[in-house]
C-alpha cells in the first residue's frame, strides 16, 4: 500500500501538472494572435523538414487527421464559434462588437493551439521507440550498479533518489506543458528531453531505496 506522504506527493503532482495544462491551454490563445499563431506552426514544420524530411509529413498528417476527428467532423469546432457571442440587446455603446471581435480572436487563436499539441504530441510519439530503448538501457544499467551496491555492501544515495525521481515526473511534466508554448520548438529538444529523462532514471536506479517515501510538496 502506498504511503501517505507517496500518495500526497503524487495528487499534488498531478493537480499541478493539470493546473498547468488548463490554464495555459486559456491563458496562451490570448498571448498571440492568430496570424502570428499560423506563422510558428508553419516555421516550427518547415524546421521540422528539414531535420526529419517525410518523417515531418507523416506527423502533419497524423496531427491533422486526429484534430478533424476529433473536433472538425463532429462539429465541436463549428459550435465554438457561438459560445461567447453577445445578445444584441446588450450591445451597449458597441461594446458587444468589441467583445465579439475578442472573443472570435481567442476561439480561433485557441483551436490553432490546440492543433499546435496535437503536432507536437505526434512528434513526441515519433521519438518513442528511440527514446524507450534509451530509458529503458539506463534503468537496467542503472539496477545493475544498484545491485553491485548492494553485494558489495555499498551505500546509496537516497537524496539523490529523491532529487531523481521527482525530476522524472517534472520534467515529464513540462514536456506536456511545452505543448501550448507559442514558439517554435527544435526538433533536437525531444531528444534533449529524453536524455535528461534517462539521467534521472539511471540515477534513481542506481540509488534505489526500497520503503522510502518521496516528500510531500
Amino acid at each position: 500500500m502506498a504511503s501517505p506522504t507517496r500518495s500526497k506527493f503524487t495528487s499534488h503532482l498531478l493537480l499541478w501538472i493539470i493546473l498547468s495544462f488548463a490554464v495555459e491551454a486559456m491563458v496562451m490563445p490570448a498571448l498571440i494572435s492568430p496570424v502570428k499563431e499560423m506563422a510558428l506552426i508553419n516555421t516550427e514544420m518547415k524546421i521540422n523538414k528539414a531535420f526529419m524530411g517525410r518523417g515531418q509529413g507523416t506527423i502533419t498528417n497524423r496531427a491533422t487527421w486526429a484534430f478533424k476527428g476529433l473536433f472538425v467532423n463532429n462539429g465541436i469546432m463549428a459550435k465554438s464559434a457561438h459560445f461567447f457571442q453577445p445578445s444584441e440587446s446588450s450591445d451597449v455603446l458597441g461594446l458587444g462588437r468589441i467583445y465579439k471581435g475578442i472573443s472570435a480572436k481567442w476561439i480561433d487563436n485557441f483551436w490553432m493551439s490546440v492543433y499546435l499539441f496535437l503536432y507536437r504530441f505526434f512528434l513526441m510519439i515519433y521519438w518513442i521507440i528511440p527514446a524507450s530503448l534509451f530509458i529503458g538501457a539506463a534503468a537496467v544499467d542503472g539496477f545493475t550498479i544498484w545491485q553491485i551496491k548492494k553485494t558489495e555492501f555499498g551505500v546509496s544515495n537516497p537524496i539523490a533518489f529523491k532529487i531523481a525521481s521527482m525530476s522524472i515526473a517534472h520534467i515529464t511534466g513540462f514536456m506536456v506543458f511545452l505543448g501550448f508554448v507559442p514558439l517554435p520548438m527544435p526538433p533536437f529538444i525531444w531528444p534533449f528531453f529524453t536524455a535528461m529523462i534517462a539521467s534521472s532514471v539511471w540515477i534513481t536506479a542506481a540509488n534505489f531505496q526500497s520503503g522510502l517515501s518521496s516528500p510531500g510538496i
